[in-house]
């Protein structure tokens, strides 16, 4: 996914108050890509974003989507559908 793409997302997010699921470019040794870190974009700064309580650097980002938060669901990150 480009820069443009990724900004677009993350603006319209904040702006609309949007859930969104960020894919990071990490992976671990078998070549997992880490959770995604899903939430409110609640911030930024110059060097990354804030979604809920934990920020994401832009140069981490690999992918970034909508979700919406399934209804009744218990546990934050396992309960969203993508939008």
């Amino acid at each position: 996914m480009d820069t443009d793409e990724i900004g677009q997302i993350l603006s319209e997010a904040q702006l609309h108050n949007k859930l969104v699921a960020i894919q990071k470019q990490e992976v671990d040794q078998d070549g997992r890509y880490s959770d995604d870190v899903v939430g409110a974009v609640v911030g930024y700064d110059e060097l990354g974003i804030f979604i809920g309580g934990q920020k994401v650097h832009y140069d981490e980002i690999r992918n970034v989507e909508f979700v919406e938060k399934k209804s009744g669901a218990p546990s934050p990150n396992e309960h969203y559908s993508r939008v």
